[in-house]
């Protein structure tokens, strides 16, 4: 396998943001600023909905949209997300890499 390094995964990423905004483009989705309160409020609605998925699937008492329940939330929760960061013209790409170097350093059991 060839080594990923963390710029590999955040130009990846670059990339899917890239083809997203050309998604909001294409279906006219608002291109305008957000309130932040309302994003804020829209992804702990998203984290709520993605702990009842788990509580119940982990009582082995699935709901009944499970597991699609769960990826549609989880997948919510990153829209908004990206929201957020747009909103105050954040630099995405910049914080992926930041997260993934640090992720490496910290958890990375190649030499353990």
């Amino acid at each position: 396998m060839t080594q990923v390094m963390p710029e590999n995964v955040a130009d990846a990423f670059q990339n899917f943001l890239t083809v997203y905004q050309d998604f909001r483009i294409c279906n006219n989705l608002s291109g305008k600023k957000q309130n932040a309160f309302e994003i804020c409020t829209a992804m702990m609605d998203k984290c709520g909905r993605i702990a009842r998925q788990v509580k119940h699937f982990e009582r082995n008492d699935p709901k009944q949209d499970w597991p699609d329940g769960l990826s549609e939330a989880a997948t919510g929760l990153l829209i908004y997300m990206i929201m957020l960061m747009d909103n105050y013209d954040l630099d995405i790409d910049k914080g992926m890499l930041n997260e993934l170097q640090s992720a490496v350093k910290q958890y990375s059991n190649k030499d353990k």
